[in-house]
């Protein structure tokens, strides 16, 4: 995408593409919750725009790490112990 700034927070139509990742994965009856991954400079946006959706499920929120790989390593120990 090219953009300066995080991803998510960047509007795809009406909304932020966080906001479609989230309301499109609560759509599914499979899912029972969802887990964002933020880095700590966006996180309290990304917070705000996931907040405000109408969505059924339950939201967590997770600080991501310097690299990608930190990121989802972080996420995977959020994880942990889940089935």
């Amino acid at each position: 995408m090219g953009a300066d700034s995080d991803k998510l927070l960047l509007r795809l139509q009406d909304r932020p593409v966080v906001a479609w990742s989230v309301l499109a994965l609560d759509a599914c009856p499979e899912i029972t919750s969802v887990v964002v991954v933020a880095s700590e400079h966006n996180l309290q946006p990304i917070v705000e725009i996931v907040t405000a959706l109408p969505t059924r499920l339950p939201l967590e929120m997770v600080v991501g790490g310097a690299r990608r790989q930190d990121s989802v390593g972080r996420a995977l120990d959020h994880l942990k112990g889940r089935q």
